[in-house]
Protein backbone atom coordinates (compact mmCIF):
# COMPACT_ATOMS: atom_id res chain seq x y z
CA UNK A 1 0.00 0.00 0.00
CA UNK A 2 2.37 2.54 0.71
CA UNK A 3 4.72 3.63 -2.25
CA UNK A 4 7.61 5.81 -0.47
CA UNK A 5 8.62 7.35 3.17
CA UNK A 6 8.28 10.88 2.94
CA UNK A 7 9.56 13.84 5.86
CA UNK A 8 7.48 15.22 8.17
CA UNK A 9 6.73 18.38 5.87
CA UNK A 10 5.88 18.24 2.50
CA UNK A 11 4.12 20.01 -1.00
CA UNK A 12 2.04 18.84 -3.67
CA UNK A 13 1.56 19.70 -6.32
CA UNK A 14 -2.40 19.90 -7.76
CA UNK A 15 -3.09 19.79 -11.48
CA UNK A 16 -3.09 23.25 -11.71
CA UNK A 17 0.32 24.33 -10.65
CA UNK A 18 -1.44 24.99 -6.94
CA UNK A 19 1.44 24.09 -4.26
CA UNK A 20 -0.54 22.33 -1.24
CA UNK A 21 1.60 22.19 1.94
CA UNK A 22 0.92 18.46 3.35
CA UNK A 23 2.73 17.35 7.23
CA UNK A 24 2.94 13.77 7.95
CA UNK A 25 2.92 12.64 11.37
CA UNK A 26 2.43 9.41 13.41
CA UNK A 27 3.34 5.52 13.09
CA UNK A 28 5.52 5.07 9.99
CA UNK A 29 4.59 2.48 8.19
CA UNK A 30 0.70 2.03 9.55
CA UNK A 31 -1.65 2.18 8.13
CA UNK A 32 -2.11 5.91 6.38
CA UNK A 33 -4.99 8.64 7.14
CA UNK A 34 -5.70 11.57 5.32
CA UNK A 35 -7.23 14.88 7.02
CA UNK A 36 -9.19 17.36 5.06
CA UNK A 37 -9.57 20.75 6.72
CA UNK A 38 -13.22 22.55 6.74
CA UNK A 39 -13.17 26.13 5.17
CA UNK A 40 -11.62 28.85 6.69
CA UNK A 41 -9.75 26.23 9.16
CA UNK A 42 -6.24 24.67 7.82
CA UNK A 43 -4.35 21.61 8.43
CA UNK A 44 -4.01 22.76 12.51
CA UNK A 45 -7.99 21.68 13.23
CA UNK A 46 -7.08 18.31 13.41
CA UNK A 47 -4.72 18.28 15.87
CA UNK A 48 -6.86 16.19 19.08
CA UNK A 49 -7.16 13.57 16.46
CA UNK A 50 -3.15 13.55 15.81
CA UNK A 51 -2.76 13.26 19.50
CA UNK A 52 -5.06 10.33 19.43
CA UNK A 53 -4.35 8.11 16.59
CA UNK A 54 -0.40 9.12 15.51
CA UNK A 55 0.62 6.01 17.52
CA UNK A 56 -1.64 3.63 15.50
CA UNK A 57 -1.76 5.23 12.29
CA UNK A 58 0.46 7.23 9.78
CA UNK A 59 -1.11 10.59 9.61
CA UNK A 60 -1.59 12.89 6.55
CA UNK A 61 -3.10 16.45 7.16
CA UNK A 62 -2.49 19.67 4.19
CA UNK A 63 -3.79 23.01 3.70
CA UNK A 64 -6.73 23.17 1.19
CA UNK A 65 -6.11 25.73 -1.38
CA UNK A 66 -6.34 29.09 -0.36
CA UNK A 67 -6.29 28.19 3.38
CA UNK A 68 -3.20 28.11 5.64
CA UNK A 69 0.67 27.65 3.89
CA UNK A 70 -1.15 26.76 0.35
CA UNK A 71 -1.45 28.43 -2.52
CA UNK A 72 -4.04 31.05 -3.13
CA UNK A 73 -5.28 30.50 -6.51
CA UNK A 74 -7.83 33.22 -7.47
CA UNK A 75 -11.24 32.82 -8.75
CA UNK A 76 -13.77 30.91 -8.16
CA UNK A 77 -12.96 27.82 -6.88
CA UNK A 78 -15.37 23.94 -7.50
CA UNK A 79 -15.33 20.44 -5.97
CA UNK A 80 -13.32 18.90 -8.77
CA UNK A 81 -10.84 21.40 -8.19
CA UNK A 82 -10.30 20.14 -4.56
CA UNK A 83 -11.09 16.52 -5.07
CA UNK A 84 -7.74 16.60 -7.67
CA UNK A 85 -5.97 18.20 -5.26
CA UNK A 86 -6.79 15.78 -2.54
CA UNK A 87 -5.71 13.17 -4.91
CA UNK A 88 -2.17 14.99 -5.47
CA UNK A 89 -1.81 15.00 -1.74
CA UNK A 90 -2.07 11.10 -1.75
CA UNK A 91 0.22 11.07 -4.38
CA UNK A 92 2.82 13.12 -2.67
CA UNK A 93 2.91 11.68 0.39
CA UNK A 94 3.75 8.32 -1.28
CA UNK A 95 0.07 5.68 -0.90
CA UNK A 96 -1.54 3.96 -2.97
CA UNK A 97 -4.70 3.86 -1.05
CA UNK A 98 -5.71 5.87 2.37
CA UNK A 99 -8.26 6.26 4.48
CA UNK A 100 -9.97 9.54 4.78
CA UNK A 101 -11.85 11.89 6.81
CA UNK A 102 -12.55 15.59 5.70
CA UNK A 103 -15.18 18.14 8.10
CA UNK A 104 -17.41 20.23 5.99
CA UNK A 105 -16.24 21.35 2.84
CA UNK A 106 -13.66 18.59 3.60
CA UNK A 107 -16.46 15.95 4.07
CA UNK A 108 -17.25 16.96 0.27
CA UNK A 109 -13.85 16.95 -1.30
CA UNK A 110 -14.09 13.31 0.92
CA UNK A 111 -16.50 12.29 -0.87
CA UNK A 112 -15.60 13.37 -4.69
CA UNK A 113 -12.41 11.26 -3.95
CA UNK A 114 -14.01 8.22 -2.35
CA UNK A 115 -16.32 8.51 -5.89
CA UNK A 116 -14.11 9.46 -7.94
CA UNK A 117 -11.35 7.87 -7.20
CA UNK A 118 -12.67 4.71 -4.88
CA UNK A 119 -9.25 2.54 -5.93
CA UNK A 120 -7.48 5.35 -3.28
CA UNK A 121 -9.87 5.43 -0.37
CA UNK A 122 -9.41 2.20 2.56
CA UNK A 123 -12.50 4.15 4.84
CA UNK A 124 -14.15 7.35 4.64
CA UNK A 125 -15.17 9.86 7.41
CA UNK A 126 -17.61 12.55 6.90
CA UNK A 127 -18.11 14.95 9.68
CA UNK A 128 -20.62 17.61 9.86
CA UNK A 129 -21.24 17.78 5.85
CA UNK A 130 -23.95 17.32 3.07
CA UNK A 131 -23.59 16.22 -0.27
CA UNK A 132 -25.37 19.25 -1.32
CA UNK A 133 -26.03 22.94 -0.17
CA UNK A 134 -27.52 25.00 -2.93
CA UNK A 135 -29.02 28.34 -1.85
CA UNK A 136 -26.97 30.52 -4.25
CA UNK A 137 -28.01 33.73 -3.29
CA UNK A 138 -26.77 33.35 0.24
CA UNK A 139 -23.14 32.25 -0.85
CA UNK A 140 -23.36 35.26 -3.98
CA UNK A 141 -23.97 37.29 -1.31
CA UNK A 142 -20.77 36.33 1.20
CA UNK A 143 -18.77 36.40 -1.69
CA UNK A 144 -20.00 40.11 -2.30
CA UNK A 145 -19.66 41.18 1.24
CA UNK A 146 -15.84 39.55 1.54
CA UNK A 147 -14.88 41.39 -1.49
CA UNK A 148 -15.90 44.38 -0.60
CA UNK A 149 -14.80 44.48 3.24
CA UNK A 150 -12.77 41.93 3.85
CA UNK A 151 -12.52 38.84 6.10
CA UNK A 152 -13.13 40.67 9.75
CA UNK A 153 -16.54 41.25 8.47
CA UNK A 154 -17.59 37.67 8.33
CA UNK A 155 -15.19 36.46 10.69
CA UNK A 156 -17.27 36.79 13.86
CA UNK A 157 -20.87 35.47 12.83
CA UNK A 158 -19.59 32.98 10.88
CA UNK A 159 -17.54 31.53 14.05
CA UNK A 160 -20.80 32.31 15.90
CA UNK A 161 -22.83 29.86 13.75
CA UNK A 162 -20.51 27.16 13.50
CA UNK A 163 -20.22 27.05 17.50
CA UNK A 164 -22.75 25.21 19.73
CA UNK A 165 -23.54 27.91 22.80
CA UNK A 166 -22.38 25.41 25.26
CA UNK A 167 -18.60 25.23 23.73
CA UNK A 168 -18.80 29.35 22.96
CA UNK A 169 -19.83 29.82 27.15
CA UNK A 170 -17.70 27.59 28.35
CA UNK A 171 -14.68 27.78 26.05
CA UNK A 172 -14.57 31.46 24.96
CA UNK A 173 -10.53 31.76 24.76
CA UNK A 174 -10.93 28.55 21.98
CA UNK A 175 -13.60 30.27 20.24
CA UNK A 176 -12.09 34.23 20.01
CA UNK A 177 -8.78 32.50 18.91
CA UNK A 178 -10.88 30.92 15.45
CA UNK A 179 -12.20 34.18 15.35
CA UNK A 180 -8.51 35.31 14.55
CA UNK A 181 -8.13 32.57 12.33
CA UNK A 182 -10.72 33.22 10.25
CA UNK A 183 -10.05 36.67 10.33
CA UNK A 184 -6.29 35.77 8.70
CA UNK A 185 -8.18 33.01 5.88
CA UNK A 186 -7.33 35.11 2.18
CA UNK A 187 -10.31 36.68 1.48
CA UNK A 188 -9.52 34.76 -2.70
CA UNK A 189 -9.37 31.37 -0.53
CA UNK A 190 -12.48 31.44 1.57
CA UNK A 191 -14.38 33.44 -1.27
CA UNK A 192 -13.67 30.81 -3.64
CA UNK A 193 -14.72 27.49 -1.29
CA UNK A 194 -18.07 29.63 -0.94
CA UNK A 195 -18.41 29.26 -5.02
CA UNK A 196 -17.69 25.39 -4.07
CA UNK A 197 -20.76 25.30 -1.03
CA UNK A 198 -22.81 27.09 -3.77
CA UNK A 199 -22.25 25.44 -6.64
CA UNK A 200 -21.64 21.26 -5.58
CA UNK A 201 -23.98 18.86 -5.48
CA UNK A 202 -22.61 15.68 -5.09
CA UNK A 203 -25.70 13.55 -4.73
CA UNK A 204 -25.74 11.61 -7.71
CA UNK A 205 -22.37 10.32 -6.85
CA UNK A 206 -22.95 8.89 -3.34
CA UNK A 207 -24.44 5.74 -4.39
CA UNK A 208 -20.93 5.27 -6.28
CA UNK A 209 -19.24 5.11 -2.89
CA UNK A 210 -17.82 1.93 -2.27
CA UNK A 211 -15.38 2.19 1.20
CA UNK A 212 -17.16 1.78 4.63
CA UNK A 213 -18.20 5.03 5.62
CA UNK A 214 -18.91 6.62 9.01
CA UNK A 215 -20.74 9.76 8.68
CA UNK A 216 -20.53 11.94 12.17
CA UNK A 217 -22.96 14.65 12.72
CA UNK A 218 -25.04 16.84 15.78
CA UNK A 219 -28.37 16.68 14.33
CA UNK A 220 -29.99 13.00 13.28
CA UNK A 221 -31.73 13.88 10.06
CA UNK A 222 -29.02 15.05 7.92
CA UNK A 223 -26.42 12.51 8.74
CA UNK A 224 -28.93 9.51 8.64
CA UNK A 225 -30.07 11.10 5.27
CA UNK A 226 -26.33 10.93 4.13
CA UNK A 227 -25.50 8.07 5.49
CA UNK A 228 -28.59 6.33 4.21
CA UNK A 229 -27.43 7.24 0.46
CA UNK A 230 -24.26 5.54 0.88
CA UNK A 231 -24.09 1.67 0.69
CA UNK A 232 -21.84 0.25 3.15
CA UNK A 233 -22.75 3.32 5.93
CA UNK A 234 -23.75 4.02 9.09
CA UNK A 235 -23.99 7.03 11.23
CA UNK A 236 -22.90 8.61 14.86
CA UNK A 237 -24.50 11.62 16.55
CA UNK A 238 -22.44 13.94 18.74
CA UNK A 239 -25.64 16.31 19.61
CA UNK A 240 -23.58 18.22 22.29
CA UNK A 241 -21.46 19.59 19.34
CA UNK A 242 -22.11 22.02 16.84
CA UNK A 243 -20.68 22.35 13.09
CA UNK A 244 -17.44 21.04 14.05
CA UNK A 245 -17.33 17.67 16.27
CA UNK A 246 -13.98 17.21 16.11
CA UNK A 247 -13.25 20.28 17.91
CA UNK A 248 -16.02 20.58 20.10
CA UNK A 249 -16.14 16.84 21.25
CA UNK A 250 -12.78 15.37 20.92
CA UNK A 251 -12.90 12.29 23.79
CA UNK A 252 -16.35 11.16 21.60
CA UNK A 253 -15.20 12.19 18.29
CA UNK A 254 -11.90 10.38 18.60
CA UNK A 255 -13.46 7.13 20.00
CA UNK A 256 -15.39 6.90 17.13
CA UNK A 257 -12.63 7.46 15.04
CA UNK A 258 -10.68 4.67 16.41
CA UNK A 259 -13.31 2.60 16.49
CA UNK A 260 -14.15 2.75 12.92
CA UNK A 261 -10.51 3.03 11.22
CA UNK A 262 -9.47 0.32 13.65
CA UNK A 263 -6.00 -0.48 15.17
CA UNK A 264 -4.15 0.66 12.14
CA UNK A 265 -1.98 -2.63 11.48
CA UNK A 266 1.41 -2.36 9.40
CA UNK A 267 1.20 -2.13 6.14
CA UNK A 268 2.50 -4.99 3.59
Amino acid sequence: MSRSDSSPSLDATSFDGCRLHVVRHGAAGRAPVLFINAIGLDHHMWDGQVAALADRHAIIRYDSRGHGRSDVPGGEYSIDMLGRDAVSVIDAAGFDRVSVVGCSIGGMTAMWVAAMAPERVERLVLSNCTAHIGRPAVWDDRIAEIEARGMAAIAEPTVARWLSDTFKATRPDEARRMVEQLRATPADGFAGMCAVLRDADLRALLPRIAAPTLVIGADEAPAARLADAIRNARHRLMPAAGHLSNLESPPAFNAALADFLGPGTDLE
